[in-house]
C-alpha cells in the first residue's frame, strides 16, 4: 500500500508542477482568454469609441469608414479614423482621434472629433458661399467625403460647375489654400492639389 500511495503522491506532485510551469512560462496565453491581447484591446478601444460618437452624435448607429491609426502602447490604445453616424436625418462623416485607457477599469481619455453633418462650417446644404456657382448638392457632398477619406483636410468649395458629358467638376480647397479638382459622374474622382 505505501508503494501505490507514495507512487499516486509523486504523480500528483509531478502533475501540480508541470501546471505551474505551464502557467508561468505563457501568462499571454491566459491573457489572451480573459480578452486582453492587444488586438482584443485595439478591438474593445474602436467599439468604446465608437459608442462615444454615437451618444454625441445621437445616432441610430455608427460605422467605421477607416482606421488611419491603430496603436497600442502601455496599457492604451490610440485610435485615429474616419466614422459615419447614421441618423434619421442626413448622415454625418466624422474624423475621430480617440484614446481608451486599459488601466484599471477601461475609459476613454481623450476623444476630440472634427467634421459634422453639415459638412464643415462653410456648408450650408446648398453649396459653399462664392464662387461661381453652389453646384450639385450631391457632387459636392460626394467629392467633400472622398477628399476627408483620403485625409485632406478640407476648408469648402470653391467652385463647382457642369463640364457636360465630362460630369460636374468641383474644385475643393484643401490643407489651407491648395485646391484639389473632383470630377464627379456617379462617383467622385480626385486629382492631385494644384
Amino acid at each position: 500500500m505505501r508503494v501505490a500511495s507514495a507512487a499516486f503522491l509523486s504523480g500528483l506532485a509531478l502533475a501540480a508542477l508541470v501546471l505551474l510551469a505551464s502557467s508561468l512560462a505563457s501568462p499571454s496565453v491566459h491573457a489572451a482568454s480573459r480578452g486582453d491581447s492587444a488586438s482584443e484591446r485595439k478591438r474593445t478601444a474602436v467599439e468604446m469609441c465608437a459608442r462615444e460618437l454615437r451618444q454625441r452624435q445621437d445616432a441610430r448607429d455608427v460605422r467605421v469608414d477607416r482606421t488611419i491609426r491603430n496603436d497600442y502602447s502601455k496599457d492604451q490604445v490610440s485610435w485615429s479614423g474616419y466614422m459615419t453616424a447614421q441618423r434619421n436625418g442626413p448622415d454625418g462623416s466624422y474624423k475621430v482621434d480617440c484614446v481608451v485607457d486599459f488601466k484599471g477599469s477601461n475609459r476613454i481619455t481623450r476623444f476630440d472629433v472634427r467634421g459634422n453633418s453639415d459638412w464643415g462650417s462653410g456648408w450650408n446644404g446648398g453649396g459653399w458661399g462664392g464662387g461661381s456657382g453652389s453646384g450639385s448638392d450631391q457632387a459636392s457632398r460626394a467629392c467633400w467625403r472622398e477628399a476627408e477619406r483620403r485625409s485632406f483636410d478640407v476648408n469648402g468649395i470653391d467652385d463647382s460647375r457642369d463640364v457636360g458629358g465630362w460630369g460636374r467638376l468641383v474644385m475643393l480647397r484643401v490643407d489651407g489654400r491648395r485646391q484639389l479638382m473632383c470630377l464627379y459622374r456617379g462617383s467622385p474622382t480626385l486629382y492631385r492639389p494644384l
